[in-house]
């Protein structure tokens, strides 16, 4: 009975808990958000437009500094672009510079061009203070015809004969009594006819190292005194040293296959005439190649 009594008890007090809660809960007022709550975001919301802000101003700094950047370059190619310009205008300062030399030069090489002219004129020669000097074979189209004329041949004391020159003509110089001194350059390989007849003051001549041919009467009359025939000469025409009575001696070389009568005409007693590598004449020496010659003969066989 005591039991029935003590849960009796227990189940009445759980009910006046019970509806005590419920009368506390129907009680309890609806929250609202405390003034610290709405600051803080409030501050959070101005943190957020700050942020905002901030991120606009970077975006609008890097804009800037695009823009910068962009003003740079354009600067740096203008720049560029004014360095090629002052490389082009020193180019063209240079260039001007170089163009009075050009014309200097043009100027020296037509100054040049009308010396060479008053020193070539008519037939590629010069004669100045008894000097001839033959710069080409064209001097003997016509220009030799000069020294017909017995006033210049007197003038006449010496010829240099220059290298590219082939032939001394037939009577070329001919009766050029004060005539000395003749170079013969390499080039010429032959001597013409009478190229020097009678040219009663020569004395000296030196003689192309590749002269094939010595013409009829070449020297006949001369008052050479040195004169060697080179090494090659196949050919000394009739009466080409006749009346050489100046030179003391004289080398016919082995080469020498034709010589015509009378070539060593009249030589005197104090020459020698050296044959070189013949023991005799060969068939194709004229029989009277030394017409009225005195001179010593000396085959060198």
């Amino acid at each position: 009975m005591k039991s029935k009594r003590i849960a009796a008890a227990v189940i009445l007090s759980m009910l006046l808990c019970s509806c005590a809660n419920s009368a506390q809960e129907s009680q309890t007022p609806v929250s609202t958000p405390s003034t610290a709550s709405v600051v803080s975001e409030a501050e959070s919301s101005a943190e957020e437009s700050s942020t905002v802000e901030s991120t606009v101003s970077e975006a609008e700094s890097s804009a800037e500094e695009s823009s910068a950047a962009e003003s740079t370059v354009s600067e740096t190619e203008i720049s560029a672009e004014e360095s090629s310009m002052a490389e082009s205008t020193v180019s063209e300062a240079e260039s001007s510079a170089e163009e009075p030399s050009t014309v200097e030069s043009i100027v020296s090489e037509a100054e040049s061009s009308t010396e060479e002219s008053k020193s070539k004129p008519k037939g590629n020669y010069t004669f100045e203070d008894g000097v001839l000097t033959v710069y080409s074979d064209h001097f003997f189209d016509k220009a030799y015809q000069i020294f017909d004329s017995k006033d210049e041949a007197d003038k006449l004391k010496s010829i240099v004969i220059e290298d590219g020159v082939t032939k001394i003509i037939e009577r070329a110089f001919n009766n050029c009594d004060n005539l000395e001194t003749v170079l013969i350059p390499d080039s010429v390989v032959e001597i013409g006819k009478q190229a020097f007849f009678q040219c009663k003051g020569l004395k000296s001549v030196t003689m192309s190292k590749n002269l094939k041919t010595i013409g009829e009467e070449a020297f006949r009359g001369s008052s050479v005194e040195d004169i060697t025939i080179p090494d090659g000469v196949t050919q000394i025409g009739r009466y080409a040293f006749e009346y050489c009575k100046n030179i003391k001696s004289i080398i016919i070389p082995y080469s020498v296959t034709e010589i015509g009568d009378n070539a060593f005409c009249y030589w005197g007693l104090y020459q020698t005439i050296i044959v070189e590598g013949r023991s005799e004449a060969p068939d194709t020496w004229d029989n009277n190649w030394t017409g009225y010659c005195q001179a010593d003969i000396v085959w060198n066989g």
